[in-house]
């Protein structure tokens, strides 16, 4: 049935809906039914979406998983082949160690010894003279006198003088070489039965670090090839070198 149109002017008359109620039951029972399972097939595609996203993630980290499991087998092998590096790393720190082991008490004596009588005043004529030095094990040398550091050496020597000398000159005289420090002497005069008057001085000097050679240090910063190739594959280099001695 048309509504009467607003331009004419119609009284409302109110509505009577003729519809039996079992009848408008069954409809609204139908749309709850719709919508249901609307509901559950949306609900089932959201399912099966995030079950095939989450099974798209497995496959990819499994295989992502494969690739690194062979890709560590092949750095696990090449690693294996760089493993006389450690062997080499002891063999440096060994023989950086012995360098320092052995040059730790490295003295040149003889131009040691040169230069401390270089520095003797010309009246005086050494007697004895006695070298203490210590060793790698040793370490430090017990200090002569209560007077001196520790060093890595001691000199102590005694001579006579026909004449007097001016200590304090000798002593500075011995103090300004390089390798000596914390010097002392003692003089004494001696009167002889003929009634000779001589002096006798006996003193020591510590020998300090800098009378160390520096001979054992090295400059060297790459390993050479021979020694790398030995490391490398010990087999072929001394079949190499059995080659070459024959």
């Amino acid at each position: 049935m048309n509504p009467v149109p607003a331009a004419i002017g119609a009284p409302h008359v109110p509505q009577v809906n003729l519809l039996p109620p079992e009848v408008e039951a069954k409809r609204s029972a139908a749309r709850t039914r719709v919508k249901l399972l609307i509901a559950l097939i949306l609900f089932v595609v959201l399912i099966a979406a995030a079950w095939f996203f989450a099974r798209s993630l497995r496959v990819a980290a499994e295989d992502e998983l494969g690739a690194e499991q062979v890709r560590t087998t092949e750095l696990q092998a090449e690693l294996a082949s760089y493993s006389y590096l450690n062997v080499l790393a002891d063999v440096y720190d060994n023989s950086v160690a012995a360098r320092a082991y052995v040059g730790a008490t490295d003295i040149e004596w003889a131009s040691q010894l040169t230069a401390l009588t270089g520095a003797l005043p010309d009246d005086v004529a050494w007697d004895t003279i006695q070298v203490t030095q210590s060793s790698p094990s040793s370490g430090s040398i017990t200090a002569p006198t209560v007077f001196t550091n520790l060093g890595v050496g001691t000199v102590t020597f005694a001579g006579t003088s026909a004449e007097p000398i001016i200590m304090a000159d000798y002593i500075e005289a011995v103090d300004a070489l390089p390798g000596y420090a914390d010097t002392w002497i003692d003089a004494q005069q001696i009167v002889e039965a003929d009634g000779s008057v001589s002096w006798s001085y006996s003193g020591s000097t510590t020998v300090t670090i800098n009378a160390l050679s520096g001979r054992i240090a090295t400059t060297q910063t790459e390993v050479p090839p021979e020694i790398m190739a030995f490391y490398e594959d010990p087999d072929d280099a001394e079949a190499a070198t059995s080659e070459e001695a024959n």
